[in-house]
């Protein structure tokens, strides 16, 4: 439980700390949000892409 606290606070403060960083630098913080939320999307399924290929390979090689 207290590592889940740990995280919490930890995201909670790196996202203050985001906020006041775009104020100063004269950035939309939503739309970086946004773009960070796309690359954690691109990530995602790029990892699951590979995932996927490892997969069909074991597979193949298996079933010869």
């Amino acid at each position: 439980m207290l590592e889940n606290q740990n995280i919490s606070e930890n995201k909670k403060q790196q996202a203050e700390l985001i906020q006041q960083l775009c104020s100063r630098h004269n950035v939309n913080y939503s739309d970086l949000c946004t773009l960070l939320e796309t690359e954690k999307a691109k990530k995602l399924l790029t990892t699951r892409h590979y995932i996927q290929q490892t997969i069909a390979e074991i597979i193949e090689r298996n079933s010869k």
